[in-house]
């Protein structure tokens, strides 16, 4: 479960972003032993405004939010949210977590 909340923060949170404001991923690289080494995604934007770096690096956060809380907003109103605790807080971990990539 780990994992899966590191792509949707790397690929689906920070990625859409970066095709969205014209640039491309260079290199994805999804780590197993997080928090001991950190997953990233470089990207290459020919002229990005402050405000779209905003949403590219808030991207990760903002996705990894979103999925975090509609699965658990799913698992109450099936009442599976006890079973799956531990893994969604992982996923909401992975939201809280803050650091800057670089491009």
């Amino acid at each position: 479960m780990k994992i899966g909340g590191e792509v949707v923060h790397e690929l689906l949170g920070h990625g859409p972003f970066v095709l969205l404001f014209g640039g491309h991923v260079t290199h994805v690289y999804i780590s197993p032993l997080w928090p001991y080494k950190l997953s990233y995604v470089r990207w290459s934007i020919p002229s990005a405004t402050p405000e779209q770096m905003a949403w590219i690096i808030g991207g990760g956060i903002r996705v990894s939010a979103l999925v975090s809380y509609s699965i658990q907003l799913l698992l109450l109103r099936k009442q599976l949210l006890r079973q799956l605790s531990v893994p969604l807080f992982w996923l909401a971990l992975g939201v809280t977590r803050m650091r800057q990539d670089t491009s």
